[in-house]
């Protein structure tokens, strides 16, 4: 599965955020994928397959704005689930919580274990929206 993919399903399951898709390529180095506004309240998030790496320049711009409190995550497709029930399970990591308890992002492995939450794709649509934006 492509991260085209993976953006659809996020703005499918949380039609009532505004999303805006950015392109590698147009812009510096590190930005995240994808970024949703919802409620006065913004997110960022770099859209990964599998088990997410982070580049030097990714890491840099997430240390940057979770040290002054922008709400950043990675979010990776971990497998799907029944394929005709269309459900995807994705795991989601909350950059200023990796901030805050002490890490330095350069350092950060991302691992399904240190996962900030899961979910399972539409069902837990209103969860995820929870977590982008409280």
């Amino acid at each position: 599965m492509k991260e085209s993919t993976l953006y659809h399903w996020i703005s499918r399951s949380l039609p009532q955020a505004a999303w805006t898709r950015i392109e590698s390529g147009f812009t510096q180095r590190g930005i995240p994928d994808l970024v949703g506004m919802y409620d006065g309240r913004t997110a960022w998030i770099e859209l990964k397959q599998g088990v997410p790496r982070w580049s030097p320049w990714q890491r840099s711009w997430a240390t940057k704005a979770a040290r002054v409190g922008v709400r950043v995550f990675v979010i990776s497709i971990r497998y799907y689930l029944f394929a005709r029930a269309r459900t995807l399970d994705i795991a989601v990591w909350d950059a200023r919580r990796l901030f805050d308890a002490g890490n330095d992002l350069t350092e950060v492995k991302l691992t399904w274990d240190n996962a900030s939450e899961t979910f399972v794709l539409p069902r837990d649509a209103d969860m995820l929206r929870h977590v982008l934006w409280q």
